[in-house]
């Protein structure tokens, strides 16, 4: 893919996208229908508890991770582009909207895994939505609109490596927090909305070190609120270097 429409293209979509700091409109829920139930209140905005030395030198670690694993994995991206394109029809890449910093929303990128149309079907139907909501926003590893190919990327986390445009974009991290849903927050309490929008999402972190195999969403929130409560430089630095192993350690689908 061509580094300068790829950046162009980048800058056109951001520049058409128009979102409040503050909100977490999703789109695609407008397809929901009336029988779900109705969006609580937009995500609290929170501030960012960052010293200014603290945030240079996350962004710079950010940088370094995000340049240094896109030409190392460079190799890797042209294989699985190949083979997402040639397991169905449709895109090589999967966008959709997801919670930062400060609760500001943003599109995140991934390999697709998934048939296309899997997303409208599941919001405009209620009861694959209810499925959805009560698998933690996650289809189960048997379902058949995902791919072949996508199940062994999503077992190996190799469709993330794609949110390394998002590293260097900004709006994510090497190391964070999950990257959540709006829909994810908008019915949970105030204290579960400000531990996702105290910090970046990250590619990996401790969730992914530690809890990738835990489907259970109070367990998942519980090592992300230990993330946000313990963080520093050096413990994002010892994620990075446990991050390779946790991602050998593939999967079966279950």
């Amino acid at each position: 893919m061509d580094s300068t429409c790829m950046g162009t293209a980048l800058r056109e979509r951001r520049r058409s996208q128009s979102v409040s700091s503050t909100s977490i409109v999703s789109a695609p829920m407008q397809a929901q229908s009336a029988s779900m139930p109705p969006a609580a209140a937009d995500v609290d905005e929170v501030s960012v508890h960052w010293s200014s030395v603290e945030s240079v030198v996350s962004r710079m670690l950010d940088l370094v991770a995000a340049l240094t694993l896109a030409v190392v994995a460079f190799p890797v991206v042209l294989v699985v582009a190949v083979l997402v394109k040639g397991a169905s029809r449709g895109p090589v890449l999967y966008e959709q909207e997801r919670v930062g910093a400060g609760g500001v929303p943003f599109t995140m990128y991934k390999f697709r895994t998934m048939r296309v149309g899997t997303d409208v079907e599941i919001r405009s139907d209620p009861q694959q939505w209810a499925a959805f909501e009560a698998g933690a926003f996650k289809l189960p590893a048997d379902d058949p609109r995902i791919t072949r190919v996508g199940r062994w990327l999503r077992a190996s986390s190799l469709d993330e490596l794609p949110q390394l445009l998002n590293v260097l974009e900004g709006n994510m991290s090497a190391v964070g927090i999950r990257p959540v849903e709006p829909e994810q927050l908008r019915t949970r309490p105030a204290d579960y909305r400000a531990v996702y929008g105290s910090r970046r999402p990250g590619i990996t972190g401790l969730w992914q070190v530690e809890g990738r195999s835990s489907g259970d969403e109070e367990r998942r929130l519980e090592f992300d609120r230990r993330y946000v409560d313990n963080w520093s430089i050096r413990g994002d630095l010892a994620l990075l270097a446990r991050t390779p192993l946790a991602v050998l350690r593939v999967r079966r689908p279950a």
